[in-house]
């Protein structure tokens, strides 16, 4: 990513492997700030992601998402559900935290 100035900001890497992905982010000054590790569908939607907590950069540790999905006929998905795992009282749950829609026109 470059600023409008061309200065260079932060900087992705992406590893694919099968039903995974791993994402890294460095920022401008080269050091990694962000790691997510992603769990794949067989469509290659992801179905759960860990926001890895990096020394001296998280407040929250490792956070843990996971997400359901509704089809349309023809397989494309048009409703993501994406819900942290959440501890509470020394359990453990998923918390519906976000809905994502999509519409898709066919011709």
């Amino acid at each position: 990513m470059f600023s409008n100035t061309g200065k260079q900001g932060m900087r992705y890497v992406y590893k694919h492997a099968p039903k995974r992905l791993e994402e890294l982010v460095d920022n401008d000054d080269g050091k990694l700030n962000q790691r997510y590790l992603s769990t794949l569908d067989d469509s290659g939607n992801g179905i759960e992601q860990i926001n890895v907590g990096l020394d001296n950069f998280s407040l929250y540790g490792d956070r843990k998402y996971s997400s359901a999905y509704e089809f349309d006929s023809a397989g494309n998905w048009i409703k993501r559900i994406t819900s942290p795992q959440v501890l509470e009282k020394g359990v453990t749950s998923l918390r519906q935290l976000s809905f994502d829609y999509r519409t898709i026109a066919y011709y």
